[in-house]
């Protein structure tokens, strides 16, 4: 279980009073564009939508964003 901040990021999807549970994907095909993930960003986990996903030169990435 986790609490969520109140950074008004995600509202009215995901606010201070939400509870989330994290179900981790075997792999990173099991992301979809519209998914809510969580990622590590300077020691602080960040939850936003997934808008893009695609491969480059590096590999698989996700394009985010707040709601």
């Amino acid at each position: 279980m986790s609490k969520f901040a109140n950074t008004n990021s995600m509202d009215p999807v995901i606010d201070d009073k939400t509870n989330g549970i994290e179900v981790k994907p075997s792999s990173e095909i099991q992301i979809n564009a519209e998914d809510i993930i969580p990622y590590k960003y300077k020691n602080n986990l960040i939850i936003h939508r997934v808008i893009e996903i695609g491969q480059d030169s590096n590999g698989w990435y996700a394009v985010t964003k707040g709601i």
